[in-house]
């Protein structure tokens, strides 16, 4: 494993910048936990990348979900 591989958690991967971002890190082969809030928009991001990136539901209004992931 490459020492400079570092861990995200990057919310609203769903479309937009939060996708964006999701894809160039994950391109550059770090760990990515993808949020949204309807888990299946992210789905197709773990599937590509099933080494590294990890699909989890996640609103942030909603407190117990934050903590959760």
């Amino acid at each position: 494993m490459d020492t400079d591989t570092r861990t995200w958690l990057i919310t609203g991967c769903s479309t937009g910048l939060g996708r964006y971002l999701a894809e160039a890190v994950l391109a550059h082969g770090h760990n990515a936990a993808v949020t949204a809030r309807d888990v299946a928009k992210v789905e197709d991001l773990a599937r590509a990348h099933p080494e590294t990136a990890l699909a989890l539901p996640l609103d942030v209004t909603d407190g117990a979900q934050v903590a959760d992931a």
